[in-house]
């Protein structure tokens, strides 16, 4: 008696459904849990064939069968199947069942621990689809960072993600921040009279430029394709889906992503996720493009202000590896740039000032700051050819402190 109370707790408070059926497949009792699965109560199920209670829409009839045959061969049987509750709701269950047998051998029916499997299954899924975008992702990342200027990097991008995303349209645009509107710079797949409507947008009154300009983007559907201006346009387009989405890093837009499917194909939500992380690498790879460009006009702006100086200026490694000799120094010193740079600047300097340059650079590293020489030395340097000059020579330390670049200025004073 306490054996049998031991076992219905057991069968009434398991969170596993439990299913006890007869060789035909009639059910002779569940648990429970097993009615909260499926959505039975124990009275609709109880003396009714499992595969008509259960449906089975990729299996049907041979759900049955096969598995009394396993259990006569292995006793007990683990297998899934896609099963239907009560309200047309699927599950994917996982089952664990057991042949039950009298003391002589006779098989007199089956039991069943069914546990619903679908959170497991779709983790599993959705693991497998982040790991998909994670390899999209890194291909994207790793073809940005071949380019450098901005032309290129979004044409060449524009191309990239519609072929790995296999979307038809898409153009991008770029924020001008004195006109305060996103300006188009590429485009591919769209018609020439439909990327005239989007070649401009105010980010103010214009109803898409507003929203990307605020960092959020937009899904146009034909409802909303309908609402705007230029609905003529995009109906014209024969669009079925088309979004907008800004080119964002952490600080700022600097554009807008546009993106168009016919076909009645639409954006699913791996798709939107996926379109925002590289409107994100896209952003910061403007971002390195504009720093670069800066950088180079920086260093333009610098060049020509050394070339038109009448001065000479020289700068070097601590090695005293020369890297720039201007046309002055040119001029001073008898030696072409072509023959000097990479060459040692020791050559040229007088032995003297060899100390200075590296008493200045060990100061430079402790420190982090230069304290200039209050009045230029002036010194004896011979020429290529020989003939002396007398200059004044002052030095600037600047770079980084571990390595750092020396500066020397130069005046003839003969």
């Amino acid at each position: 008696m306490k054996q049998k109370t031991n076992y219905e707790q057991v069968f009434t408070s398991s969170s596993d459904g439990i299913l006890i059926a007869d060789t035909e497949g009639y059910v002779i009792e569940v648990n429970p849990s097993f009615e909260e699965m499926l959505g039975y109560s124990k009275k609709e199920l109880e003396g009714r064939k499992l595969t008509a209670l259960l449906p089975v829409p990729f299996e049907g009839e041979e759900f049955f069968t096969p598995l009394m045959a396993q259990l006569k061969d292995k006793k007990t049987v683990r297998t899934q199947h896609t099963w239907q509750r009560k309200d047309g709701e699927l599950l994917f269950v996982d089952l664990h069942t057991t042949l039950l047998t009298e003391k002589n051998g006779t098989i007199t029916g089956m039991l069943s621990h069914v546990r619903d499997v679908r959170t497991t299954v779709e983790i599993g899924e959705e693991l497998k689809q982040r790991n998909s975008e994670l390899l999209i992702l890194t291909t994207i990342i790793s073809f940005f960072n071949q380019f450098v200027t901005i032309g290129e990097l979004l044409d060449s991008a524009l191309g990239k993600v519609l072929e790995i995303m296999k979307i038809e349209s898409g153009a991008l645009l770029l924020y001008d921040e004195k006109g305060g509107s996103f300006v188009l710079e590429t485009s591919k797949g769209f018609s020439p009279g439909f990327v005239a409507t989007f070649s401009q947008i105010d980010a103010t009154t214009h109803a898409i430029g507003s929203k990307v300009h605020k960092d959020e983007y937009v899904l146009l559907g034909d409802e909303m394709m309908a609402q705007l201006p230029e609905a003529e346009w995009w109906r014209n387009e024969q669009l079925s889906g088309c979004v907008c989405l800004p080119l964002k890093t952490k600080k700022r837009v600097y554009g807008m992503m546009i993106f168009g499917h016919r076909h009645s194909r639409f954006f699913s939500d791996q798709d939107m996720r996926l379109l925002k992380n590289i409107g994100y690498q896209i952003a910061i790879s403007v971002e390195n493009a504009l720093l670069y460009k800066e950088m180079k006009d920086s260093e333009e702006k610098y060049r020509l202000l050394t070339e038109s100086a009448n001065i000479g200026i020289i700068s070097f490694t601590r090695e005293g590896k020369i890297f720039q000799f201007n046309r002055k120094a040119e001029e001073l010193f008898g030696f072409s740039r072509e023959e000097i740079i990479n060459d040692s600047v020791l050559t040229l300097l007088p032995a003297t000032h060899h100390e200075l340059i590296e008493r200045i650079a060990k100061q430079y590293m402790s420190s982090g700051t230069h304290k200039p020489l209050v009045q230029p030395l002036m010194d004896y340097v011979k020429r290529r050819d020989g003939s002396p000059l007398v200059l004044e020579i002052a030095y600037s330390v600047w770079g980084e402190r571990i390595n750092p670049l020396i500066t020397a200025t130069i005046r003839d004073v003969r």
